[in-house]
């Protein structure tokens, strides 16, 4: 199943213009960035690290993906649909949980 998901990111701090991001989603925890400021972008599927965290407001999420910088974003409650974030925060505590019974 597939999730669509708003994230705003800030850039650089000296560079204090938002960035409008939309990425998909699915259940294995594959992301796909779809869009940036309105603009399709070229697809490259990120895996969500197990040091992506769930927090009671926010989500760190730390995406790894074959010969590409880390990204590493926070996603607010507030800047997606909440049935959305709780998919994400779902995933994020299962697959931290799949690494504890492999450790």
């Amino acid at each position: 199943m597939l999730v669509g998901l708003g994230l705003v990111a800030w850039q650089l701090p000296w560079r204090r213009h938002i960035t409008s991001e939309q990425f998909s989603v699915d259940g294995r925890g594959l992301i796909t960035p779809t869009a940036v400021n309105g603009n399709p972008v070229e697809p490259v599927s990120y895996v969500l690290s197990h040091q992506s965290r769930v927090t009671a407001l926010a989500v760190y999420l730390e995406l790894v993906a074959p010969q590409q910088p880390v990204q590493r974003r926070w996603l607010f409650r507030s800047q997606c649909h909440p049935r959305d974030f709780r998919r994400l925060t779902r995933l994020i505590l299962s697959q931290a949980q799949s690494a504890r019974e492999t450790l």
